[in-house]
């Protein structure tokens, strides 16, 4: 297995340092690979928040390949939550299974909801060898870039308790093979919480939960929602699917229960040549391995 950290500084110990664009816009693109020297099947991405942020400030990031080696970017994975403040808690990781060509080209680039250009430090690593299926393009649902926003779940008055559903989307465009969720809070004096959250398919009212009790938790120091993003979780979404989710709180206060922006990031497989996207294992041939 090859492995490799693009956008690590070694002479800072940091990544590298992103200038966000200002009131919910994009910045600009930021390469931090040139030209990758091995088609990678695994992708962690890592955000720290470097200047300026806060709770109440909201932020995106996108990660693009251009597989020519240039800087004609197309986003891979958009829209990534950026959690407010600068402490240890704000720091985000991501993990898919996405594949990327040998010598693709690798860029970030930022959003921030107020008026000034705030930073974020940023890295990658990626990685030849995978577990999963891999990706060929992570899609975003929930995310609006006009605020910078994602869509809130309430878990309601009753403590412990599943809330009234919340529609993602009425009807999937395609049929996705995974889902991160990510979550976040919008709120300079939260309470220390637990949450647990539902993603669900189905009619209104006729929902199926597919994904049962993601547990997230809300930190009164950071003002945060720690581990802010799930694990990569293997399952199918059919084309056509209504998306929805539900959540549960250890409290009731009717702010800090809120998780304010919670967006989900659904994978489309990559149907690789060496098998349906699933990765073999070194040394069986036609096995899970490419």
């Amino acid at each position: 297995m090859t492995v490799t950290s693009p956008g690590k500084d070694t002479a800072a110990s940091v990544g590298t340092i992103i200038t966000c664009g200002v009131s919910h816009a994009k910045g600009s693109y930021v390469e931090v690979e040139g030209g990758l020297a091995f088609d990678a099947r695994n992708i962690v991405i890592d955000v720290y928040p470097a200047s300026g942020f806060s709770a109440a400030v909201l932020g995106f990031v996108d990660i693009a390949v251009d597989p020519a080696g240039g800087t004609a970017y197309a986003v891979v994975v958009e829209n990534l939550l950026i959690l407010g403040g600068t402490s240890s808690l704000s720091r985000m990781r991501w993990e898919f299974p996405l594949k990327i060509a040998a010598s693709s080209s690798i860029a970030i680039r930022g959003s921030n909801s107020s008026a000034a250009a705030l930073t974020f430090s940023a890295g990658l690593t990626l990685s030849s060898e995978g577990s999963l299926p891999t990706l060929s393009k992570v899609t975003t649902i929930g995310a609006t870039l006009a605020t910078s926003s994602g869509i809130a779940v309430d878990p309601g008055a009753t403590i412990n308790t599943k809330g009234a559903y919340v529609e993602f989307i009425a009807s999937t465009a395609e049929e996705y093979h995974g889902i991160l969720v990510g979550a976040r809070q919008a709120n300079a004096t939260a309470t220390a919480a637990g949450f647990l959250l539902d993603v669900a398919t189905g009619a209104g009212g006729s929902e199926v939960v597919k994904i049962p009790n993601l547990f997230y938790s809300s930190n009164a120091g950071s003002d945060q929602i720690e581990q802010a993003s799930s694990q990569w979780i293997p399952n199918t979404f059919p084309v056509a699917s209504r998306l929805a989710c539900a959540a549960q709180c250890s409290i009731n206060d009717a702010t800090d229960r809120l998780l304010d922006h919670v967006v989900l990031y659904m994978g489309v497989n990559s149907n690789d040549a060496a098998g349906g996207g699933m990765l073999r294992h070194p040394g069986m041939a036609g096995g899970l391995n490419a």
